[in-house]
C-alpha cells in the first residue's frame, strides 16, 4: 500500500507505530522502504507515556517530568531517522490528573512550535478530561489547550496547490535559513553567500539537514556544498536515511575572519521525486548547498556487484560508457562510514561501448564489508558508484551506531544466528566504563546500552561474541 501511495508524488508520512516501536518495528520499516527505493517523507508518532504508567502506576507525575521524557522520546525520533515529525496524538496519559495535563500542555506546546523539524501535532484529550463538558463549558484542561495561542502552521498548502511540491533544482539552500540543527549554530561572515553560515558538526547526535526538498523526478543530481574548511577532510551526508556516505573534499583555504572565501564541491547523489531529506552529520562550516540537474558525467555505471568467492570477495562492475576516465579506486569499509582505498583498476579513457572490470578482495573483513568505486578521470574530477554490502563468515553481520541520547547508547545489531554477546564502553584510556550481557537474535536486534554520557565525551562502543569483537567510536 505504501508503495502504491508513494506513486502519487504527495508528501506521505510513515506508520504511526505504538511508542516502543518506534525504535524496533518502524526501524525495519524504514529500512524496507530504502531497500525499495520508496520515499517517506515524514515519521508519524503517537505518545502517552505509558512507559512511566506502566512502570509506576502514578496517577499525578509532576508535569516537568512528564515534560522531560516527552521531549527526550521526540528528540531521540528525530535522532534516529532524521526527518520531519508529525505528532498525530500525545498527552501525558489517560490515568493521570487533570492538573498533570494542564502543567504538561503549558510546557509541551511552546517547545513544539519551537522546534524547526516538528511540522504538525495534536493533543489527544483522555475520556475523563474532555476539553468541554457535556454542557459545553471549556473545562480546565480544555483553558490550558487555548491559552496558548502561539500556533502557527508548519505546512499551509497540500494537496491541490503546487507550492509545496515546485522544483527546487538549481535553488539554492542557505544553510542558516533552510536547515535544521542540532549542536550548531549560524555566525556571521561577510563572504558567505548570505552574509551567514551553520557552524560545522562532528559525529554523535550532532547534525545539519536539510528538509523538503522538492524533486519533479527520481535520478542522479550534482549537489553543491559551499563550505569552509583550512584542512582536507571528510564530509559525512545521507540522503532520504539511507546509509551514510563519506566524501573526500579538498581544504577552502582561510577561515572566513581571515578573509578567506568558502570553496564549493560537487557531490553526485540520488534522489527521489517528491520531498527528500539531505542531512550532514559530519561536517565542516556549511554556507549552503544546491541541488542541479546533472551534465555529461564521466562514466555511466551499468551495475556494481559483489559476490563472496570461497576465502575471497569478487567485485564486479561495468560501465555503459566511458569519457576520460582514468582508473577506479576500490574503497572498503566495515561499518559503511569510513572508508579505505584498497586496490585500483584501470579505466578505458574513452568509450561507447560496454566495459567489464573485476576486482578481487583478497582479505575481506569477517562479518559486514561495504564497497563502492571512486571513478577519477584525467583531470582529477571524481565521482562514485553506490555502495554494496556484502556478509563475508560468521559474525553478528553488521553493527551501527543509531543514537547516543542523554542515558543511553543505541546500537543496531543484525545478527547471522542466536548467541550471547557482551556490550560495552571504554574510554579514551581504555578503562571500561559500563557493559551488560545481551542476547542477540538471527535477524535484526536494537540494543541499548545504559550510560549518561557528559558532552564531549569520546569513547569506543565494542560488541563480542565469543573471541570476535567489533567496535565503533561514540562522541557525545
Amino acid at each position: 500500500l505504501h508503495k502504491l501511495l508513494s506513486a502519487t508524488g504527495l508528501r506521505l508520512g510513515s506508520p504511526a507505530p505504538t511508542e516502543s516501536e518506534a525504535f524496533v518495528w518502524l526501524r525495519d520499516f524504514m529500512a524496507g522502504t530504502r531497500a525499495q527505493n520508496i520515499k517517506v517523507d515524514h515519521i508519524v508518532i503517537h505518545w502517552y507515556d505509558w512507559g512511566n504508567w506502566n512502570s509506576t502506576g502514578n496517577t499525578a507525575p509532576t508535569p516537568q517530568s512528564v515534560f522531560n521524557r516527552f521531549t527526550a522520546y521526540v528528540n531521540r525520533v528525530y535522532s534516529i531517522y532524521g526527518k520531519p515529525i508529525w505528532i498525530k496524538e500525545f498527552n501525558a496519559n489517560r490515568n493521570t490528573t487533570s492538573a498533570t495535563h494542564e502543567g504538561f500542555i503549558a510546557l509541551a506546546l511552546p517547545w513544539l512550535e519551537q522546534q524547526p523539524f516538528i511540522e504538525r501535532y495534536a493533543y489527544f484529550f483522555p475520556p475523563a478530561h474532555p476539553p468541554v463538558d457535556g454542557n459545553g463549558v471549556i473545562t480546565p484542561i480544555g483553558q490550558a489547550y487555548k491559552n496558548f495561542s502561539g500556533s502557527t502552521p508548519a505546512i499551509t498548502k497540500n494537496i491541490d496547490n503546487t507550492e509545496l511540491f515546485a522544483d527546487d533544482v538549481d535553488k539554492r539552500f542557505e544553510a542558516e535559513l533552510y536547515s535544521t540543527r542540532f549542536g550548531s549554530n549560524t555566525v556571521n561572515c561577510a563572504t558567505a553567500s548570505g552574509g551567514q553560515m551553520v557552524q560545522g558538526v562532528t559525529g554523535g547526535s550532532n547534525r545539519v539537514a536539510f528538509h523538503n526538498i522538492v524533486i519533479p523526478e527520481s535520478g542522479s543530481y550534482n549537489m553543491d556544498v559551499s563550505y569552509f574548511s583550512t584542512t582536507a577532510r571528510n564530509l559525512t551526508l545521507r540522503i532520504n536515511h539511507a546509509p551514510a556516505q563519506v566524501i573526500s573534499i579538498p581544504a577552502s583555504g582561510a577561515w572566513c575572519f581571515e578573509g578567506g572565501s568558502p570553496a564549493v564541491a560537487t557531490i553526485p547523489i540520488n534522489l527521489l521525486s517528491g520531498t527528500n531529506t539531505i542531512e550532514f552529520t559530519d561536517a565542516p562550516i556549511i554556507d549552503f548547498i544546491e541541488v542541479k540537474k546533472n551534465g555529461t558525467l564521466p562514466v555511466s555505471w551499468l551495475g556494481f556487484n559483489g559476490i563472496v568467492r570461497g576465502k575471497s570477495i569478487e567485485l564486479i562492475w561495468k560501465t555503459a560508457t566511458e569519457k576520460n576516465n582514468r582508473y577506479f579506486e576500490i574503497m572498503k569499509s566495515s561499518d559503511g562510514v569510513r572508508f579505505d582505498v584498497v586496490g585500483r583498476v584501470n579505466g578505458s579513457g574513452n568509450s561507447q561501448q560496454v566495459q567489464s572490470y573485476q576486482f578481487w578482495d583478497d582479505a575481506p573483513f569477517r562479518g559486514a564489508n561495504h564497497y563502492k568505486l571512486k571513478q577519477i578521470d584525467t583531470d582529477g574530477n571524481s565521482s562514485y558508484s553506490k555502495t554494496v554490502y556484502l556478509q563475508f563468515g560468521e559474525l553478528h553481520r553488521d553493527m551501527k551506531l543509531m543514537a547516543v541520547t542523554d542515558h543511553d547508547i543505541i546500537l543496531s545489531v543484525a545478527s547471522a544466528k542466536n548467541e550471547d554477546a557482551t556490550v560495552l564502553l571504554t574510554g579514551i584510556d581504555g578503562k571500561t566504563l559500563v557493559q551488560r550481557k545481551v542476547k542477540l537474535f538471527q535477524g535484526s536486534n536494537m540494543v541499548s546500552l545504559p550510560a549518561s554520557l557528559p558532552k564531549g565525551t569520546i569513547g569506543v562502543v565494542s560488541l563480542k561474541t565469543g573471541s570476535l569483537v567489533q567496535s565503533l567510536k561514540v562522541i557525545r
